[in-house]
């Protein structure tokens, strides 16, 4: 399978967006239950039946040309510069953040009831602050 991917790139182009399509389609599908529309008992059999096997599915082709090493999309798309220093900076992110949010949360001195109208703000300094400390972060590693 690696030699015909390797001999015509577009079997991998195909792999990937038959995969992403395959996914999406999994995801939205319920979106029309949510619109009020009503689905006979067999079409939402059908739909839990296979809903895990065939976003399972999806996610086999879209990998399968990265796990088989041939140039794809995902090669052309994510290695850039700016994905790399994103990847790094994300990462630097995902450590610090842990430690924000319960300084956060547990340096409260009185008690804090979360609303609406004050999670959001709260949500946006901890993104700011983890953001700007991951950037630092990236820069002194």
């Amino acid at each position: 399978m690696r030699d015909r991917m390797l001999q015509k790139r577009w079997v991998a182009w195909v792999s990937q967006l038959l995969g992403i399509a395959l996914m999406i389609t999994t995801v939205l599908v319920p979106h029309d239950m949510q619109l009020g529309n009503t689905w006979p008992y067999w079409a939402h059999g059908i739909y839990l039946s296979f809903e895990k096997v065939s976003f399972t599915f999806g996610v086999y082709l879209l990998v399968l040309p990265s796990i088989l090493e041939v140039p794809n999309l995902a090669f052309f798309l994510l290695d850039t510069r700016f994905f790399n220093f994103t990847g790094k900076i994300s990462f630097w992110v995902y450590l610090i953040h842990f430690m924000i949010v319960e300084r956060v949360c547990f340096g409260e001195k009185v008690d804090f009831y979360y609303t609406p109208e004050t999670i959001i703000p709260l949500f946006f300094a901890v993104a700011t602050i983890s953001l700007l400390l991951g950037f630092v972060g990236t820069l002194l590693v």
